[in-house]
């Protein structure tokens, strides 16, 4: 095994955890196998009802059909109605459970170390860039997160991120403001020996001023210590090269 084997099998882990938090702060329930973390959804979310743990693709024919029918039987729960599935190894093929391949898209890491000095413009310079500690602050940062990736639907207050994720010692959230107006988010998360990051956008009137840049950056200059994983938009993928991040695989969402 790789060293960027042990980092994506580590992301995986991470997004995982994240996802653990996220959904008991929901009050749904999960549960984490050697080869799946697995959760019924019961309606469209930005979360996976499912996220594999482990590749599979040099086992044996009976152990792969053993992962494909742990998803199966997670998915075939009355109260999964939201089906959304992260294959971190791009390798399995899905079709035969009634799913789509949406996008394959990459994995990315960046070693433990102080992050590069790039300019971030004027603009940036006035983001002001506070971490969420009560319900207040993150029902705007809700708001601001629906904003920034133009969420279609009308979400209820707490209906992504509810407060109990505050209580999390390894959740970090942060909250981008220019004067009193919140126009960037992002998240974190500490755990399997990496910090996954995690929903950094910037909404949409505010583009283009290097305010996720600064996001991103602010989060690399508390963390030193361990190295840092997310999965890129192909929009923010020259950002985050810019920032020292590098593809360790790739990974397929299945919807």
């Amino acid at each position: 095994m790789t060293g960027d084997d042990r980092l994506l099998g580590a992301a995986a882990a991470n997004l995982a955890a994240w996802h653990t938090s996220s959904v008991a702060a929901l009050g749904l329930a999960s549960t984490t196998s050697e080869r799946w973390w697995t959760c019924a959804l019961p309606g469209p979310t930005i979360f996976h009802s499912a996220i594999s743990l482990r590749p599979s693709s040099h086992r044996r024919w009976w152990v792969r059909r053993r992962h494909l029918a742990e998803l199966r039987d997670v998915l075939a729960q009355p109260e999964a109605n939201h089906r959304s599935v992260c294959d971190s190894w791009n390798e399995l093929d899905l079709t035969r459970l009634g799913l789509s391949r949406q996008a394959v898209s990459p994995w990315c890491a960046r070693e433990a170390r102080p992050p590069p000095q790039i300019g971030d413009g004027d603009a940036a310079a006035a983001l002001a860039i506070e971490v969420v500690r009560d319900r207040g602050t993150l029902l705007v940062f809700e708001r601001t997160m629906a904003q920034a990736f133009e969420v279609p639907v009308l979400i209820p207050p707490f209906g992504v991120h509810a407060p109990p994720i505050l209580d999390d010692p390894s959740m970090q959230v942060l909250l981008g403001r220019v004067g009193t107006e919140a126009v960037s988010i992002a998240m974190t998360y500490r755990s399997r020996g990496v910090l996954g990051v995690y929903g950094v956008g910037t909404v949409p009137d505010h583009r283009g001023n290097g305010y996720a840049t600064a996001m991103v950056r602010h989060i690399l200059d508390g963390e030193t210590e361990l190295p840092a994983t997310l999965q890129p938009s192909q929009q923010a993928e020259t950002m985050y090269r810019k920032l020292g991040f590098r593809p360790i695989g790739r990974f397929a969402h299945w919807v």
